[in-house]
C-alpha cells in the first residue's frame, strides 16, 4: 500500500492579533526555523512560507525518519520524509507523508500550521478576484 503522499507545505501563518490592524505576516518579510532561513509573502489576508521547508525534525525536536526515495512504501504509520529532487534542477525540499504532517509534534515553527483545504480555497479565491491569469502565474511573480 502507497501511503507516501505528496504534500506541497506552503504554510500558512495563525496570527492572533489578525483583525486589530495588524497585516497577516506582522511587517515580517523572513522567519528563521531549525537554521534555515524562510521568505515569507502576504497574500490576500494570509501570510505564507514562500519557500519549501527543509525540515527533518520536528518543533520539538523530535527526528522525523528519512525515506530513501520519494514513493517510499510504509508498512506502517510512521512520519517519514522525502527528499524532491528533479534531475538537473537539484533539491525542492522535503516531502513529507501524512503520518509527518498530522503528527501532534508539528512540523511547523511556533504559530505557523500546515496548510489546510480552506487555506487553499481562500488562496485561490484571492488570485482569482485579483489577477486575471491562471493562480500559478501570479504566484510565481
Amino acid at each position: 500500500m502507497r501511503v507516501f503522499t505528496t504534500i506541497l507545505l506552503l504554510l500558512t501563518f495563525v496570527f492572533p492579533a489578525f483583525g486589530q490592524g495588524l497585516s497577516p505576516c506582522n511587517g515580517a518579510t523572513s522567519i528563521t526555523y531549525q537554521g534555515y532561513d524562510y521568505d515569507i509573502v502576504e497574500i490576500g489576508d494570509q501570510c505564507w512560507f514562500a519557500d519549501d521547508l527543509q525540515s527533518t525534525a520536528f518543533r520539538n525536536g523530535d527526528l522525523i525518519d528519512f525515506a530513501e526515495e520519494v514513493g517510499y512504501e510504509i508498512g506502517s504509520v510512521s512520519p517519514v520524509y522525502a527528499e524532491s529532487e528533479i534531475e538537473g534542477n537539484g533539491s525542492f525540499g522535503k516531502l513529507y507523508n501524512l503520518y509527518a504532517v498530522t503528527d501532534d509534534r508539528r512540523l511547523c515553527p511556533q504559530n505557523w500550521t500546515e496548510a489546510t483545504g480552506f487555506n487553499w480555497e481562500a488562496l485561490g479565491e484571492y488570485i482569482s478576484s485579483n489577477y486575471a491569469v491562471l493562480p500559478g502565474s501570479a504566484l510565481k511573480s
